[in-house]
C-alpha cells in the first residue's frame, strides 16, 4: 500500500511580543498545505475577513510552513463538547454560518459536476481507505468483512453489503449535484472559530482544503453534520465506551458516546441547521446527498486515527458510526 496518513501540525509561538500559529506540513500534506495558502491568499477581499490572514510562508520539497495570527476566540467543536456556550449562541454561530457560506461563498466559480462525480468523488475514497485500514490492521478483518453487525443490539449490514447497495449508478446519480462551486472543504466545528462582544458576532473559517475544481456544498454540510449529528469530535477525544465480541457471521458491538452537553440541544442544533439550509438551496435532494456524505466521512476517516496518540479503539468506533450512518441513510431513502 502506498496511502500514508498524516496530520498538519499547528504550534502557538512568539514573535515580536505577538502571539502566532504555525502551521507546518510534511509528506502527503504538503500538497495539501500548499493549496491552504493559495486558497486563503487568493480569496476575494470581502471574504478575507471571514479566515485568517497567511502573514507568511515557505514552500520546499520537504516542509511547508505559514504563520497566521493567533485568534483569541471559542473552537466550536469545544462549544459543542461542553456546557459553557449557551445554546442560543451555538444556534446563533450556526445560523450565521450558513449565512455566510450560502450567500457570500458557494455563489462563487460555479461549474457543472463532470460525469460520475459521485462515484469518483465518494467510491473511490472509502473503497481506499477501507483497503488500507484492512492491510494495515489484520485484527479487524473479521470486523469489516463480516457480512453483518449486531450493534446495541440490532442488526446492521457491514460495510460491502451497504456501500454496494448505495452505490449503484442510477441511486448515486439521482442525488448527483447539480453544480460544483467554491466551498470551504472541510467544515468541521474545529475548523469554526467565534467570538460575541457587544452583540456582535465573528466567525473565523480554518484550514480550507478545496479542489481547483470547485466542490459540492453537501461535502461542506456532512463535515459540520459529522461535528453536530455525528459526534466525531467527541469520538477523536475517546468520549466513548466501545466493546466488540467477535464471531465470523455477525460480531457483536456496544457502542455509545459520552457528551457534556445535552444530546437534545444537539437534536435541536440539526434542526436549525436544515432549517437554514432550506432558505437558501435550491437543490431539492441536498439533505439526503450529506446524510450519505457524513457516512462516508466517517468511513474514510479509520485510517488517520491507527497512531497511538489517538484515544485506543479510535478508528474502530469511527469506523462503527461510519456503519450506522450508513445504514440510517440505506433505510431512510432505499429500502
Amino acid at each position: 500500500m502506498s496511502i500514508e496518513m498524516a496530520f498538519s501540525s499547528v504550534k502557538l509561538i512568539n514573535k515580536n511580543n505577538r502571539k502566532l500559529i504555525l502551521k507546518s506540513a510534511e509528506k502527503n500534506e504538503l500538497q495539501t498545505t500548499v493549496e491552504q495558502i493559495e486558497y486563503l491568499n487568493n480569496l476575494p477581499s470581502s471574504l478575507k475577513k471571514y479566515f485568517p490572514n497567511v502573514i507568511d510562508y515557505t514552500i520546499s520539497s520537504e516542509m511547508v510552513q505559514y504563520l497566521m495570527p493567533y485568534y483569541d476566540m471559542t473552537q466550536l467543536d469545544v462549544a459543542l463538547s461542553g456546557k459553557e456556550v449557551p445554546y442560543y449562541l451555538l444556534e446563533k454561530v450556526l445560523s450565521n454560518l450558513i449565512s455566510i457560506v450560502f450567500q457570500e461563498i458557494y455563489p462563487l466559480n460555479k461549474i457543472i459536476p463532470p460525469d460520475n462525480y459521485m462515484y469518483e468523488k465518494h467510491f473511490n475514497r472509502v473503497i481506499s481507505r477501507i483497503d488500507y485500514l484492512l492491510f494495515h490492521r489484520k485484527d479487524l478483518v473479521n470486523i469489516i468483512k463480516a457480512p453483518y453487525l449486531k450493534i446495541n443490539q440490532k442488526t446492521y449490514m457491514n460495510f460491502y453489503n451497504c456501500i454496494n447497495k448505495v452505490m449503484d449508478k442510477d441511486h448515486i446519480n439521482s442525488i448527483s449535484p447539480i453544480e460544483l462551486s467554491l466551498i470551504h472543504g472541510d467544515l468541521e466545528a474545529n475548523h469554526i472559530m467565534f467570538k460575541e462582544k457587544d452583540k456582535k458576532l465573528r466567525i473565523k473559517l480554518l484550514d480550507p482544503r478545496v479542489s481547483k475544481n470547485g466542490g459540492d456544498f453537501a461535502y461542506d454540510l456532512a463535515k459540520l453534520f459529522q461535528s453536530v449529528h455525528g459526534q466525531v469530535h467527541e469520538i477523536q477525544r475517546g468520549n466513548f465506551c466501545l466493546e466488540i465480541k467477535s464471531n465470523m457471521h455477525c460480531p457483536e458491538v456496544n457502542f455509545s458516546i459520552h457528551n457534556c452537553r445535552d444530546i437534545d440541544e444537539l437534536k435541536k442544533l440539526l434542526d436549525v441547521l436544515r432549517i437554514d439550509v432550506n432558505q437558501y438551496s435550491f437543490d431539492k435532494s441536498w439533505e439526503q446527498r450529506t446524510m450519505f456524505i457524513e457516512s462516508i466521512h466517517f468511513l474514510s476517516s479509520p485510517p488517520f486515527f491507527l497512531s497511538e496518540k489517538f484515544p485506543p479503539f479510535a478508528a474502530e468506533a469511527l469506523y462503527i458510526q461510519g456503519i450506522i450512518l450508513l445504514n440510517n441513510y440505506v433505510n431512510k431513502y432505499l429500502d
